[in-house]
């Protein structure tokens, strides 16, 4: 962080600087390299929209330089009209700046400093904890805040999904002693229990195409590992039966792990414990088990060719998934391309070397030849990502990202992600149990930036999911906590 002598020191500067330009042809800010979607997020699903001027590309963005102001740790990010000062940058206004109380302040539209980062006057950037970002039509500050998670007792929030800003559902049950599903009003600041699913373990929720908010996990009493929610009465939310594992244990999905409903109305099913799959065809069809969906299986109907999804998204009418084995290499699993498949079937790409193991947890798709990977480097200890602009079918397509070369030295993993056009954040956990960790990247994965919570006293906790609006709102969940950065 500056010291207030220094931003006084720089405050004087700029405000020389604009007076003496204005002589000329006027202050005009510098570009932020980290500016990202303004307001119009996506609120339902996986890409959110981006506004124009997006990445760094408009004038008036929220970087340090001539008239510019500087965030604190952690950047900014413009938005629609980006994050720039008022009229004439972040220039010390009528009477110049002078230093007050806990930092340098300025006049009408000028900048000031406190405790936690830059701020600026009318029109300016303010940061708090993990830095400033701006919405449509300006600057507004950001920074964390935590709130109690809706999961306890040693669970954590493996589901999450927001149908808007405001309205969020969260389930417990990735852990043996995890249950629950919860509701919120008011963006995952609180959080309320629904006691029909008291006795079921919620490890995925996502909202169809169809508008069906579907769930994936296990329910102790009914043996169901597929549900759809009702709805019909919102304080009182209830498990309808989709899918009820058979007693073939080579096939069944006895826990689901994800469901995924793609846009021609396909619904596939996980085991969290292995790598078996349910898939239900268009139109409501009755689900059919698959002990693995590999593309060997066309060919030879006994392949034992591996198949071990981790996660799994649907983009279009295709479901794309990763994952892997003990001690395997980080694989993505693409819509198979053999003319002779009849039916859904995956090819497996492998992301890393043979001799590196690789847990990858999540994935995004932007189209079929534009995604990103994200999960454990177990090799080298440091967080893996991986993304692809080319044809993903060919290895050598598949870029890693080194968070080294951005500055992020600590070793650990990414558990989750989340997308809002080309921003993307990553949420996981510090190595060896050191808490958790924020990266955002506003340009789908060429810069990255950590913007991890600082609590006054801790650390945060392990961070597992996570969702990113149009606006730089930021939510991250764990297990005791969740954060909101606004």
């Amino acid at each position: 962080m500056k010291t207030t002598n220094r931003f006084t020191f720089m405050l004087f500067t700029l405000a020389w600087a604009c007076g003496a330009a204005a002589v000329v042809a006027g202050c005009e800010p510098a570009k932020d390299a980290e500016g990202t979607a303004g307001a119009g997020g996506d609120g339902t699903g996986q890409a959110g929209s981006s506004a124009a001027g997006a990445a760094g590309e408009n004038a008036g963005g929220a970087s340090a330089g001539a008239g510019g102001s500087s965030a604190g740790s952690g950047g900014s990010s413009a938005g629609s009209g980006g994050a720039s000062a008022g009229s004439g940058g972040a220039s010390a206004g009528s009477g110049g700046a002078s230093a007050g109380s806990g930092g340098a302040s300025a006049g009408s539209g000028g900048a000031s400093a406190g405790s936690g980062g830059a701020s600026a006057g009318s029109g300016g950037v303010s940061a708090g904890s993990g830095g400033a970002s701006a919405g449509a039509g300006g600057a507004s500050t950001k920074s964390w805040s935590s709130y109690a998670s809706p999961c306890g007792g040693g669970s954590k929030i493996s589901a999450l999904w927001f149908d808007d800003a405001s309205k969020a559902y969260a389930g417990c049950g990735e852990v043996a002693d995890g249950k629950g599903f919860h509701s919120s009003t008011d963006g995952g600041k609180t959080w309320k229990k629904h006691p029909k699913f008291d006795e079921v373990r919620v490890v995925d929720v996502r909202r169809g195409g169809d508008g069906v908010l579907y769930g994936a996990g296990t329910d102790t009493v009914l043996g169901t590992s597929a549900w759809k929610v009702d709805e019909a009465a919102p304080a009182n939310l209830k498990p309808v039966a989709l899918y009820t594992p058979s007693n073939n244990a080579f096939k069944s999905v006895g826990i689901g792990e994800n469901i995924a409903r793609t846009e021609d109305g396909k619904l596939m099913v996980d085991s969290l414990t292995g790598g078996s799959v349910a898939l239900a065809p268009p139109g409501g069809g009755a689900f059919v088990e698959y002990s693995s969906l590999h593309e060997d299986l066309i060919d030879d109907p006994s392949s034992v060719s591996g198949f071990a999804p981790r996660r799994i998204k649907a983009y279009a009418n295709d479901f794309y998934a990763v994952g892997n084995k003990i001690n395997e290499p980080a694989t993505i699993f693409l819509p198979t391309k053999k003319s002779s498949a009849s039916g859904t079937y995956f090819q497996r790409v492998e992301l890393q070397a043979a001799a590196v193991d690789g847990e990858p947890y999540d994935l995004h798709v932007w189209s079929p030849t534009r995604m990103m990977v994200v999960g454990w480097d177990q090799s080298y200890r440091y967080p893996m990502i991986f993304v692809c602009e080319g044809d993903p079918y060919v290895a050598g397509s598949w870029k890693q990202i080194d968070l080294l070369d951005h500055s992020i030295t600590y070793k650990g993993g990414v558990n989750g992600m989340a997308a809002a056009g080309d921003a993307v954040v990553l949420v996981g956990t510090k190595f060896p149990a050191d808490g958790g960790f924020v990266l955002r990247s506003p340009d789908a994965g060429k810069t990255w930036v950590d913007i991890t919570p600082a609590p006054s006293t801790g650390k945060p906790d392990d961070l597992y999911r996570a969702k990113l609006f149009g606006d730089g709102r930021i939510v991250a969940a764990g297990g005791s906590e969740v954060w909101i950065y606004e």
